[in-house]
């Protein structure tokens, strides 16, 4: 009963090229780089003013997941620290945030991160994209060349939503959502705490193969504390018996589950559209929308309804009170400052775009080697 992360789509069925599968390995996280970009300049060559409302910080982490930094950067600094967006844990990153002012810290060294004081602001600063620099080890480096070039006559990809937004390891984010627009909530609960990985470890597979197996108080006991979603579900499943009950206690917000069932029928939409919109004039612009109406669905949208058995009214949850907003994105992302050097490509997207969805276009790869 154990699954591999590839037996579970996220909505994309077409690349939009026809290449085979070079096999390539990235050395993380020394080998993957994330530099932010606001006004489309690296933050890390951005100096703030003498004055201003907000103090702005460099971020720079190593091989950290972005809100336990976050966090204790609150601690530290004892006011609440805005960002501008997520940055990859598995990865070094560079990035601003900042505080009210006035600054009370100047620099700070952490366990894999350090920041340091930049200035202050008064606006809002324009969070335009990502930079990355990414190791690949391949012997079809030649191979690898012979694309990036073709990509960077044409440097216009899908804007697939990517790998993150469903869960690297366990990518069941979407299934999970697709069970709470049905109300079917022992299936939505079970497929977050029962429903084991080969990507995961050895005691996380035992665990949840316990809880699929009803075996609940044991598996409670060998939980670790870092999985306090799967922890606190099933304490409040044991202490209910209720599903839906125990559903309520999610420490991540349901409504995030839902939206990611969103984006993966946003992906599947896109994928039945990219062949006619290829020669569409203007890719920078055009955007794409997976509407929550019927009435407002063409062909491929109602069909694609049809295949999830997914009703217009099942959208408005009375239950858990979602507000849901249709999907609007650009249907496709544009690649950057595409550079090859000593075995590293470098390149810049835009914010809400995915570097892994990039990679997957050309190494045709297991996302598990490319997240």
């Amino acid at each position: 009963m154990t699954l591999d992360p590839l037996d579970l789509s996220i909505g994309i069925e077409k690349l939009y090229y026809n290449w085979n599968k070079i096999s390539a390995k990235i050395p993380r996280p020394e080998g993957f780089t994330v530099i932010e970009e606001v006004n489309y300049t690296p933050v890390t060559e951005w100096k703030g003013d003498e004055i201003g409302n907000f103090a702005f910080y460099l971020l720079e982490k190593v091989n950290r997941d972005h809100f336990s930094v976050i966090n204790e950067l609150s601690r530290i600094f004892h006011k609440k620290v805005r960002y501008l967006g997520i940055k990859d844990t598995n990865a070094i990153t560079f990035q601003l945030i900042y505080t009210d002012a006035p600054s009370n810290v100047k620099e700070y060294n952490g366990n894999n991160f350090h920041v340091t004081f930049l200035g202050y602001y008064n606006s809002k600063i324009s969070h335009t994209g990502n930079i990355f620099n990414i190791r690949l080890i391949s012997d079809d480096e030649e191979e690898i060349k012979t694309r990036l070039n073709i990509i960077s006559q044409n440097p216009y990809l899908p804007a697939y939503i990517g790998y993150q937004r469903f869960g690297t390891k366990r990518p069941i984010t979407h299934i999970v959502g697709r069970y709470l627009l049905k109300e079917e909530w022992c299936k939505a609960i079970m497929y977050i705490l029962s429903m084991p990985f080969y990507s995961e470890s050895d005691i996380m597979r035992d665990i949840r193969k316990m809880i699929y197996n009803n075996n609940y108080e044991e598996a409670l006991r060998y939980i670790p504390s870092s999985f306090a979603q799967e922890k606190t579900l099933l304490k409040n499943l044991i202490r209910s018996g209720n599903c839906y009950e125990a559903l309520k206690s999610s420490k991540i917000p349901l409504y995030f589950y839902v939206e990611a069932y969103q984006s993966y029928l946003f992906n599947r939409y896109l994928s039945r559209k990219i062949d006619e919109l290829r020669d569409i004039p203007d890719k920078d612009n055009f955007t794409l929308t997976f509407p929550l109406e019927i009435s407002k669905c063409d062909d491929d949208c109602i069909r694609i309804l049809d295949e999830e058995g997914i009703f217009e009214e099942e959208f408005k949850n009375n239950e858990l009170k979602f507000n849901l907003k249709p999907i609007t994105r650009k249907a496709f992302m544009k690649i950057r400052k595409l550079k090859y050097e000593n075995g590293s490509i470098t390149f810049a997207i835009d914010r809400g775009m995915y570097a892994t969805v990039f990679l997957k276009e050309l190494l045709n790869a297991n996302p598990l080697e490319i997240t």
